[in-house]
């Protein structure tokens, strides 16, 4: 087994956190239901006000339910939109046998910040190789999928 620690560049809540730039997103959960994929993660550090009332109209997620409070956090739990499941890697983790040890904006709202535990530098490869059907390419606030080969606005 081994650990890696990436950045992946993805339009999920890049709109919400557009809204909230002090907004630092910490993964909890994520999993596959009957009714798509449920994510659920801490927002913390910036306008919690501005990033709830931002969720509702986020393209990557839909159905924001905050789980609970602290006077410095709030954790949520969202559905991947088509769109989010479009340009979601998560599928593809189990065939790979990859588990996410820990998801952040923290340090860039230009993407995420992965660490994840795979068996081999095998593994790593194929899922740079499978994520490249995931990319997505960003110019201005246009986002291009290449797996679906559809296009839409984060504004």
């Amino acid at each position: 087994m081994m650990v890696v620690e990436f950045r992946i560049d993805t339009p999920i809540l890049q709109k919400s956190l557009t809204h909230a730039p002090e907004m630092v997103i910490s993964y909890e959960e994520i999993y596959q239901t009957d009714d798509g994929i449920l994510f659920l993660f801490w927002a913390a550090e910036g306008d919690l006000t501005a990033f709830d009332d931002s969720l509702a109209a986020d393209p990557t997620v839909t159905n924001p339910t905050q789980l609970a409070e602290t006077q410095t956090r709030c954790l949520y739990r969202v559905t991947f939109t088509e769109y989010g499941e479009n340009v979601a890697t998560f599928p593809i983790w189990p065939r790979l046998d990859i588990s996410l040890l820990d998801a952040t904006t923290a340090t860039t709202h230009e993407g995420w910040i992965f660490r994840m535990r795979m068996p081999s530098r095998e593994t790593l490869q194929q899922y740079r190789e499978m994520r490249a059907l995931f990319t997505t390419t960003r110019t201005g606030t246009l986002w291009h999928c290449r797996r679906t080969g559809r296009s839409w606005h984060n504004t």
